[in-house]
């Protein structure tokens, strides 16, 4: 019989943990992000799968911010170009309290200059992906992974050739608590016109020309709080799409990996600029990447 694993994706804000029985999931537990716990990450882990320890599960693979510095135990990038055998060489493995660990490394892309961008977890994504849809392997596509730090990537050939950070995500969230937004607001959605505004708005100037139309909509127009929130997602994401699609590969066909209503924020946002969407099922990507790095010896 074959011993239960544990995979997982830690990232800065949650811990998601599955536990397979011979590839399968069986049981799946959440827990908190790296950033800001109160303890230790190695207790954190501990004690998130103790029951799932007493039952046989001796080996563990996780991906994200677990590898970060301060995180569970540090992990290098492997750099872009990169494909899956070169990823799953720069795994690290080390011993926790009896349990064999295993943790993705995240994956660079010199930008020039001296600089990198970086990735932590979205690796996973795109290599999972690329196994549950083998045309991914083929010819060149173009990525889009949104959330808090929203990753734009070019894979080529079943490689992971170049990617694009963008804190979207992040700077959503601190300027809906900033005088953009004075007011609370509850999450944006409902306003299909302010958000369809907020990505024209992008596409007719740069983002900190128009950033300030957030409140002055609320002051001059008498807009509500929600219908600025909107309006300011879709600034944000509008201005993503509108560098992006000046700069990145061409595609007749983006797809999207992420939460269900993020993904249709962007695809909606996409779909003005023209482009066709394809939306990948986040959860599934991630679980056949990490099942990669755990089958990887």
């Amino acid at each position: 019989m074959i011993e239960p694993r544990i995979v997982g994706d830690w990232g800065s804000t949650r811990l998601r943990l599955w536990r397979l029985e011979e590839g399968q999931v069986t049981d799946r537990r959440e827990g908190p992000g790296v950033i800001g716990l109160q303890l230790a990450p190695a207790d954190v882990l501990l004690d998130a799968i103790a029951s799932w320890r007493a039952d046989g599960a001796r080996r563990v693979t996780l991906c994200g911010m677990a590898g970060a510095r301060g995180g569970l135990y540090e992990a290098g990038y492997a750099p872009c170009p990169l494909d899956a055998p070169q990823w799953a060489e720069r795994t690290a493995a080390f011993a926790l309290d009896g349990l064999a660990v295993r943790i993705a490394a995240g994956c660079a892309h010199d930008r020039g200059g001296g600089f990198r961008d970086l990735m932590r977890g979205e690796e996973t994504q795109l290599f999972g992906a690329m196994a549950l849809n083998p045309a991914l392997t083929v010819g060149r596509h173009l990525l889009i992974l949104p959330g808090t730090h929203s990753k734009w990537a070019v894979v080529d050939n079943g490689r992971i050739a170049s990617f694009r950070s963008f804190l979207t995500g992040e700077l959503f969230a601190r300027l809906r608590g900033s005088s953009l937004l004075p007011e609370p607001a509850s999450a944006p959605g409902g306003e299909e016109a302010a958000f369809a505004a907020g990505v024209e708005a992008a596409r007719d100037g740069g983002l900190l020309g128009n950033l300030f139309l957030t409140r002055s909509a609320q002051v001059d127009a008498g807009e509500s709080p929600e219908w600025a929130s909107t309006f300011l997602s879709g600034l944000l994401i509008g201005s993503e799409c509108v560098e992006m699609t000046g700069t990145a590969p061409p595609a007749a066909l983006v797809r999207i990996i992420g939460a269900p209503g993020l993904a249709e924020h962007y695809a909606a946002a996409l779909a003005r600029f023209g482009a066709g969407t394809e939306r990948l099922d986040a959860d599934a990507c991630t679980l056949a990447g990490l099942r990669m790095i755990d089958a990887y010896d």
